[in-house]
């Protein structure tokens, strides 16, 4: 038994020591720490007493800072003007919500809901802003307070230290009256507060009876669009239609109602956007006083130059021009309106506009125009017989088939050519004809069979979307005149860019007008036909749709915002690069060679700061972007060497400037002058005509001669033979005598001639002279021909080169052709 039990033991020992090796292999995991107990929140320190010494100095401080504060907390304009309108807001909001649902209650039209919806959408701006003014102002009065309870602690204990210190009774008096002012004034500050804070809430509860109306007018909007071509009337052959017509007013009285209800809502509308029309005011004085200062000129431009034509027809009639301008500005500056003031202001504009349309546009489309003009008049007394279902539907039928007819009218061959004849968009003129010609033949039909919105949106679209474009193109025409007026200025034509290039610049600026209008055109015309939101909320959909395929996602917009930006960037370059190298790089006096190194190093700036914002706007992560471009490097340096070499020693090129454009230089075999230096390689323009496209790499490593790298001047060496018999003094005299009478020839340093040697039959010497580089060829042959007239002149021979023959005989040799002694003869 001792043995079993000894052997028990033995096992159990040795797996309690197995056990133990394990554990000691395995580290425990820690225990976790238990959450540290909140810290008790630490009271505020206490406020240290003033000093006795100061104590008077420090309370005549404070009595400067409470009248400062005082003065800080003074109701501002902004709230006095809040709490004098804020009641009789009130009062309108109840009359004007009490008239909008009134009219919720009728059968509203998309028109009216536009009109109600910006007015009560200026209403809310203009309380967002009192509200948010009334917030500010809240905030700073609360500040006032904290500040003034903080010195009064201090004072506080300012009291209790100068009791405990028995300072004098005057002291302890003065502590007391500082204390009794600081409590004072926090009692006035909180009454400032409360009453700022009262108005806070009656601004807000105003806001409320405006979202109000809001709301409902978004929840009737969508409720009518959605039953848009619903046939929401009568036929007009059934007699129903007709029945309305008989419950409703007398005509004359309902007409009498509208005239009145309308000019209410345009003093409203004058009341809530008061600065429309200051801004409207500014700027037809400012245009009108500019365009008859500059009358005079431009006519007297036009007349030496008959193609300013059209430009001379906008300045020799301000007032129409100034009218407007000044009447678009407005309605891009603010785009809260109503119908009825749209109404006057398109009646307003209408005769301006016909008197600065072109004349060839008035050969056969003279009735054209001016029928479109009469039907959009005609067209703006729709408020005055809106109460009338029958008569505006009439009044809708007769504007379909009037513009059906103006429009076919304007379409017929001999017309539609003028339109050709206007210049830029005018062949787009007939294909968007034909088609708002199909479309109120469909509106006109939709009013017969009783779908009277769908055929008032289209009409009242189509007709004001042709008074869009005129006004678009007036417009544009104004802004194109006033460019081509400006770059003919004095003032501008001292610029370079300007005069050397002043037909370029026109024709981009003028091209880029063109396009705005006819982009704002198109957003313009969108929202006529209320489909405005629609599209740009399907674009929006569309452009920021992901294309996912594993951990990659792609959208059509960011590609879109890569693209563009690089564009702009690249335009950027373009322009700021021609600007640099035609008017400003020019006008200063830099070494040769360090306005195309700026010039292209702003071009590079740009390009490369283009490339990282296209790469944020893509949505890329730069810091993503880092590693790929390392990765991208190393394979750049594995697969195109040459392509980063040729990179690399073009900014070489262009910083060091061994080699400058306009450079003579001789690489190789090829000789010519440097026309361009680029990313990659530079042009090389020969003599003989022809452009040599040289690796920037070969200009950098290979032995390159550079004719012009220090100056431009060129030596010219003219070696000439004389007969061995001449003076050489004097015919070193002769050729220096030639060099100095050339007049191209320079004079320091001054012409030289040197005795180079004998030759087998001449005396050789050799005339140098410098000249400039660009003229050496035709110097060198100057020279040639003076030389040689010098020393004939002077009786001096240019030998020809001799040579003595001698012929030996031998006897029974071969016979000679010519007699013994004779010459030969052939």
């Amino acid at each position: 038994m001792r043995p079993v039990r000894r052997l028990r033991k033995a096992l159990m020992v040795a797996a309690l020591a197995l056990a133990a090796l394990q554990a000691r292999g395995q580290e425990a995991p820690a225990p976790e720490a238990a959450p540290a107990a909140p810290a008790a929140p630490t009271a505020p320190a206490a406020p240290n007493p003033v000093p006795a010494p100061e104590i008077v100095s420090r309370s005549e401080e404070l009595k400067l800072e409470l009248r400062q504060i005082v003065d800080r907390s003074a109701p501002d304009p902004t709230e006095l003007e809040i709490g004098t309108k804020l009641p009789e807001l009130s009062s309108k909001l109840i009359e004007r919500s009490a008239r909008a649902n009134e009219l919720f209650e009728s059968s509203i039209s998309l028109e009216a809901l536009a009109d109600i919806s910006s007015e009560w959408r200026a209403r809310s701006e203009g309380l967002t802003a009192w509200r948010q003014a009334l917030t500010r102002r809240a905030v700073g009065i609360e500040a006032e307070i904290d500040n003034l309870q903080r010195l009064e602690d201090v004072w506080e204990a300012t009291r209790d230290s100068a009791a405990a210190a028995g300072l004098p009774q005057s002291t302890r008096d003065r502590v007391a009256e500082t204390l009794q002012a600081l409590n004072e004034m926090q009692k006035q500050v909180k009454r400032r507060r409360t009453h700022i804070l009262a108005l806070q809430n009656d601004v807000a509860q105003e806001e409320l009876v405006v979202s109000g109306v809001l709301d409902r007018v978004a929840s009737l909007k969508k409720e009518l669009q959605s039953r848009l071509f619903a046939r929401d009337e009568p036929p007009l052959w059934s007699p129903e239609a007709y029945t309305r017509a008989a419950d409703a007013a007398p005509l004359r009285e309902r007409v009498r109602t509208n005239v009145f209800e309308s000019i209410g809502e345009l003093r409203e509308f004058m009341r809530l956007d008061a600065n429309r029309f200051l801004w409207m005011s500014v700027i037809f004085v400012f245009v009108l006083v500019a365009l008859m200062v500059a009358r005079a000129r431009v006519t007297q431009w036009a007349a030496e130059d008959p193609t300013l034509g059209a430009t001379a027809r906008i300045f020799t009639r301000p007032v129409s021009s100034a009218i407007v301008v000044s009447m678009l500005s407005a309605q891009f500056a603010s785009t809260r309106t109503t119908t009825v003031a749209t109404d006057l202001e398109a009646l307003i504009l209408l005769g301006p506009m016909l008197r600065l349309l072109p004349r060839e546009l008035y050969g056969g489309l003279r009735f054209g125009i001016f029928g479109l003009a009469l039907l959009f008049v005609f067209g703006s007394l729709r408020a005055l017989v809106g109460g009338v279902p029958i008569v505006e539907r009439y009044r809708l039928l007769f504007e379909a088939l009037g513009g059906v007819a103006l429009y076919a009218y304007m379409l017929r061959p001999n017309n539609a050519s003028h339109f050709v004849e206007v210049g830029r968009f005018g062949s787009a003129v007939v294909p968007v004809t034909r088609v708002a010609l199909g479309v109120l033949v469909f509106a006109a039909l939709a009013n017969v069979i009783g779908m009277v919105s769908v055929s008032r949106l289209l009409v009242r679209g189509t007709l004001s979307a042709t008074y869009g474009a005129v006004a678009a193109y007036a417009l544009a025409r104004i802004a194109a005149g006033a460019v081509t007026a400006t770059l003919r200025s004095s003032a501008l034509r001292h610029l370079r860019l300007v005069r050397d290039h002043g037909a370029l610049v026109r024709r981009r600026i003028v091209t880029f007008l063109y396009w705005s209008a006819a982009l704002g055109w198109v957003i313009a015309s969108l929202r006529l036909f209320r489909i405005g939101d629609d599209v740009f909320g399907a674009l929006k959909r569309f452009v920021t749709a992901k294309l996912e395929v594993g951990t990659v996602s792609i959208s059509l917009g960011e590609v879109l915002a890569f693209f563009a930006t690089l564009w702009i960037a690249a335009t950027l370059s373009r322009f700021l690069r021609f600007v640099l190298d035609e008017d400003v790089l020019p006008r200063v006096s830099l070494p040769r060679g360090v306005p195309a190194a700026i010039s292209t190093g702003a071009h590079y700036v740009i390009l490369l700061i283009g490339f990282m914002l296209a790469i944020g706007a893509a949505g890329i992560d730069l810091s993503r972007f880092s590693l790929l471009a390392g990765a991208f490097g190393v394979g750049i340096g594995f697969g195109l060497q040459n392509v980063v070499n040729n990179f690399v020693s073009g900014l070489i090129l262009l910083f060091e400037r061994p080699v400058q454009t306009g450079d003579t230089i001789e690489v190789g075999t090829i000789v010519g002058e440097v026309r361009r230096i680029g990313i990659r390689s530079s042009t090389v323009r020969t003599a003989e005509g022809a452009d040599v496209i040289v690796p920037n790499a070969n200009l950098i490593s290979d032995r390159v001669v550079n004719w012009t790298f220090s100056d431009r001047l060129r030596r010219v060496d003219v070696n000439v033979g004389v007969g061995q018999d001449s003076d050489p003094e004097k015919v070193i005299a002769l050729l220096v005598a030639t060099g100095r009478a050339n007049p191209e020839v320079l004079q320091i340093p001054e012409p030289v001639a040197f005795f180079t040697g004998f030759g087998d039959s001449a005396l050789n010497f050799s005339l140098r002279v410098w000249t400039r580089f660009e003229i050496y060829p035709r110097v060198s042959s100057e020279l040639g021909v003076a030389v040689n007239a010098a020393l004939r002149g002077a009786g001096i021979e240019i030998p020809y080169p001799q040579r003595d023959m001698n012929l030996k005989v031998t006897p029974g040799g071969p016979e000679f052709p010519f007699p013994r002694g004779g010459n030969p003869t052939s």
